[in-house]
């Protein structure tokens, strides 16, 4: 399965078939998803069916189940293309000529994403194909970290970033005083585990370079990848970028020294699967919330974190994070959910404060968040109704309706 690998759509044009330059033929790789289902599974083309609507037979990686789709469901031929990889602990990199994997270190792959519909009822739609630039690390290739649409000039675009972290992103909604163009000077922020840099990025690009901001990354590889070839400034005002152990740097920081902590942490040989696959263990232990994330948030701050794990493991963050924070909630789209808590005000109560889904739209458009995550705020926070009434654990969600929800999963 391809962890989140979704990016924010441009509008969707009347034309011919998105597929018309890219006819399908058995053996080909895919990505391609299955009815009612969000999210794409690589596998081969096992047989085409001609006829008024092309059908794929598509035989699946993961499990070797078979499903029959149109062929306007499959995102695009596989084709991922290696240009640039780092196997050394010295932050030094290498472009590269040919498409050659290696079991460890970084890996920055480029592949034709198929940007449009992607709904059966809207298979002629066509605004064609757009190259995504993706990070990985070697030894999990194909669980992505950080990903941005290249425009056709070359140019990265900064509005269509990784489905991660345009949920991310979102949180910042949360803020009090709430982040506009105007009061973004005045705030700050810390990114740990940046990945390419592109949520820091897309964020400075989206606030004029205004919004102070530190992005903290392991892996010296990763960030000269981020240098390099995702564009992170070097040079500006108002990007820090430090190479060092997130757990570290924040315990570290002064006390209520930010208006958001974000965490985004992933290890280099993450399993698919795992039952906490993101983000590693100490991230989500009681010792770091209290001690770093909860003490280093201005009052009226965000701690928002990134988790893919079974139901048991959500259950526990979101207990962890209630007892703590109290304000809570949560961004469900399967595989990955994104929590958000708030520190109290000084002198307010610490219980929980409802935002609700269409608040939550209101807030993340009025600081201009739209322009990065406008997807999700559609198709997933905006239809959080209909995904409860088909009892899909999918939307924006309080903490105590999400917590129930996991639990009876877990009995």
């Amino acid at each position: 399965a391809l962890q989140g690998l979704r990016f924010a759509r441009e509008p969707v044009r009347a034309g011919p078939s998105v597929h018309q330059d890219m006819a399908f033929s058995v053996g080909d790789r895919v990505q391609a998803r299955v009815k009612n289902d969000r999210l794409f599974y690589t596998g081969v083309v096992v047989e085409v069916i001609p006829g008024d609507a092309i059908t794929l037979m598509v035989r699946y990686d993961d499990d070797g189940e078979m499903s029959t789709i149109p062929e306007c469901w499959a995102l695009h031929k596989e084709d991922r293309r290696v240009v640039w990889r780092a196997t050394g602990d010295d932050g030094a990199g290498s472009a590269v000529e040919r498409n050659v994997e290696s079991e460890g270190g970084v890996l920055v792959t480029e592949s034709v994403m198929w940007q449009g519909s992607i709904s059966a009822r809207e298979c002629d739609a066509d605004t064609g194909p757009r190259t995504a630039r993706l990070l990985s690390f070697g030894m999990s290739p194909k669980v992505y970290q950080s990903g941005v649409i290249v425009r056709r000039n070359g140019s990265l675009n900064w509005d269509h970033i990784f489905d991660p972290e345009q949920g991310l992103a979102l949180g910042l909604a949360l803020m009090s005083p709430p982040l506009t163009q105007h009061t973004a000077e005045h705030a700050k922020i810390v990114v740990l585990g940046g990945g390419g840099g592109t949520l820091t990025m897309a964020l400075h690009s989206l606030y004029g370079g205004k919004l102070q901001q530190d992005m903290v990354e392991l892996d010296p590889n990763v960030i000269t990848a981020a240098h390099e070839i995702f564009g992170l400034e070097k040079d500006h005002p108002s990007i820090s970028v430090h190479c060092a152990n997130g757990l570290d740097f924040l315990a570290a920081a002064e006390s209520s020294s930010y208006d958001a902590v974000i965490v985004d942490v992933c290890a280099h040989d993450t399993v698919d699967g795992a039952s906490l696959e993101i983000p590693t263990p100490p991230f989500v232990d009681e010792a770091f919330l209290k001690e770093s994330a909860h003490r280093v948030l201005k009052p009226g701050g965000v701690f928002g974190m990134n988790v893919i794990g079974d139901a048991l493991n959500l259950a526990k963050v979101t207990y962890k994070l209630q007892l703590l924070f109290g304000d809570v909630h949560i961004l469900a789209t399967d595989p990955n959910y994104y929590f958000f808590a708030r520190r109290a005000v000084d002198g307010a109560s610490t219980r929980t404060s409802s935002v609700s889904p269409d608040e939550l739209v209101e807030r993340a458009t009025a600081a201009g968040l739209d322009n990065i995550g406008g997807d999700l705020l559609r198709h997933d926070v905006a239809r959080t109704e209909h995904y409860r009434v088909e009892e899909m654990l999918i939307g924006w969600l309080g903490a105590a309706e999400f917590l129930d929800r996991c639990t009876r999963e877990v009995v």
